[in-house]
């Protein structure tokens, strides 16, 4: 393949997890279409490649869901004419449309001729305006509007369209087989955040949840903490998931000190950790104190 999927993997750690194994044709496709710093004429050159490579039945390998009913090389071969005519729409200039930058509180937004205008107006402005432009077509409401995002280059690097949703392999659940462990430490590079994986499943084709499966359970199922001096613990644990495609494996010794407690809570699931020790020092706000006790061991 001239397009390596490993290069539309934006976690580094999990483009090295995947690194030395095999992914399903369907899975890679997925993958592509859900990247968020490659171009959009760079993921439609690479899944037009795989639709051109493999037959109907390569594409039924794999855990994965797609909410149409059709086969995933239907779908596929649907997403690369429907994406590729709205990237094409980016260049049509026509007298009764619009491209519109959106503000990033969404309060405030300006409209060009153009979408070379928008894209040089975003170059020139930066803050407050997130890489966001919307083509109108003015006076006609049955023509659905047109979400570009750009990456960070001011490329085109996803599509939303308001219509159905359906065949669209970008809100597709695919399984992968990730590294992760209960009581790893990640990091949302995003929000600078870091939390704990607390449980850790795999679906297999006879999983139950998988028939209602998208792109939302691709997660990690992570412990937050949250300082809270107000708190009588000093501050409280939380659930959340987090896109495993936007997750890095983070060092124990870049948490904050304030985030010292999920240290705790990682030796603790790794069974590092006695959980009378954990919960006797966390109800009294001793956790620092007893940290320094499992680092002398």
């Amino acid at each position: 393949m001239q397009y390596d999927v490993l290069d539309f993997i934006d976690s580094g750690t999990l483009r090295e997890m995947l690194r030395e194994k095999k992914l399903e044709p369907a899975v890679e496709c997925i993958l592509i279409a859900q990247c968020s710093k490659q171009s959009m004429k760079n993921k439609l050159a690479a899944l037009t490649e795989r639709e051109k490579v493999y037959s109907d039945k390569d594409f039924q390998a794999g855990v994965y869901h797609l909410r149409d009913s059709n086969s995933f090389a239907d779908s596929l071969r649907h997403y690369i004419t429907e994406l590729q005519n709205k990237l094409d729409l980016a260049e049509t200039v026509c007298d009764d449309c619009c491209f519109q930058v959106i503000a990033e509180d969404e309060q405030y937004s300006c409209a060009f001729h153009s979408y070379s205008e928008a894209v040089q107006y975003i170059r020139s402005s930066g803050p407050p305006y997130e890489s966001r432009i919307i083509r109108r077509k003015l006076n006609d409401a049955d023509v659905s509007p047109v979400c570009y995002f750009l990456n960070e280059d001011q490329e085109i690097s996803d599509i939303l369209l308001f219509d159905d949703h359906d065949w669209n392999i970008e809100e597709a659940f695919a399984e992968l087989p990730d590294d992760y462990q209960v009581g790893d430490i990640v990091q949302d590079l995003n929000h600078h955040a870091f939390y704990v994986i607390a449980h850790i499943e795999h679906a297999t084709k006879e999983t139950r949840w998988l028939e209602y499966a998208d792109y939302g359970d691709m997660s990690l199922y992570c412990l937050g903490y949250y300082p809270n001096t107000m708190h009588s613990c000093g501050g409280s644990f939380g659930h959340s998931h987090h896109n495993i495609l936007k997750m890095e494996l983070a060092d124990p010794a870049d948490l904050p000190s304030k985030m010292k407690p999920l240290l705790a809570l990682s030796l603790l699931l790794k069974g590092k950790m006695r959980i009378t020790d954990f919960l006797e020092s966390y109800s009294n706000r001793a956790l620092p104190e007893m940290m320094k006790y499992y680092e002398r061991k």
